[in-house]
């Protein structure tokens, strides 16, 4: 939990965001957005209140994930996409409830982007295409490589064995690419494996960081940027790296 907290709270323009909409989810009583944005105040001191509002976090996020009722040890990135998707339920109520003003999702503003996957039949050529939202990306260790690396391997095409409903071949190739891109590309490293054995190892590659991450090979022709309306890519194409204490490696515009 404090390795998640502490990612996000990095990330300025998502606190922000958050604090713009108080007046409309402070009043509608929302707990999660509400433990946030008052322990993004507390964090630098020793307070009662953060130990409270830290003890309501973990009981909220509880309620509907049982796996963080406890105190056993729990995967950081699994409590942050359970944080996530808590965070979106609420600010789709808001935006959904009568008589509120229009709330922007800090989550949906944020972090999450348009993935297209596009199935070509290898025999027909037909293509079927899939357009699904996502606010994380999980990707393989490439040895002695990048997350950039790791990113080519994860937009990488590959084949598949499917029925055309055209021409009823049985194989197809897979490709994905960004359809938008967001304002924080989360990005989870993959650090378990099976072995020979069947067992589960973990992997202690190192991996390469670089100051820049290029997202535009594997991106649409019309991608859009966060922010915008109109598909078109113009200076997107690159975002800053800052590791996280997690694993998870957000990407900040």
């Amino acid at each position: 939990m404090n390795a998640t907290l502490q990612s996000l709270f990095s990330l300025q323009i998502f606190s922000q965001d958050i604090r713009g909409e108080e007046g409309c989810w402070r009043s509608n009583l929302t707990a999660l957005l509400k433990c946030l944005a008052d322990l993004h105040s507390a964090r630098a001191s020793h307070s009662r209140q953060k130990i409270s509002l830290l003890k309501t976090l973990k009981q909220t996020i509880a309620t509907n994930f049982s796996d963080f009722c406890g105190t056993e040890q729990q995967d950081a990135h699994e409590f942050l996409s359970v944080l996530l998707s808590q965070l979106k339920e609420e600010g789709v109520s808001l935006r959904t409830r009568e008589g509120l003003h229009p709330y922007t999702c800090s989550i949906e503003a944020n972090f999450e982007f348009d993935l297209l996957t596009t199935r070509t039949c290898l025999s027909c050529g037909e293509k079927v295409r899939r357009t699904e939202s996502y606010n994380c990306l999980s990707v393989d260790l490439v040895p002695g490589g990048s997350v950039q690396d790791s990113l080519a391997l994860y937009f990488k095409g590959y084949e598949v064995e499917c029925r055309c409903q055209w021409c009823s071949g049985q194989l197809a190739t897979v490709e994905p690419t960004l359809q938008s891109l967001p304002r924080v590309l989360v990005v989870q490293l993959k650090r378990f494996s099976f072995n020979s054995r069947g067992n589960l190892v973990k992997l202690h590659d190192r991996l390469h960081i670089s100051p820049q991450l290029s997202l535009q090979v594997h991106s649409t022709a019309n991608v859009r940027l966060p922010g915008t309306a109109k598909p078109h890519l113009t200076h997107g194409d690159f975002c800053e790296t800052y590791p996280s204490p997690g694993g998870a490696v957000p990407f900040a515009e």
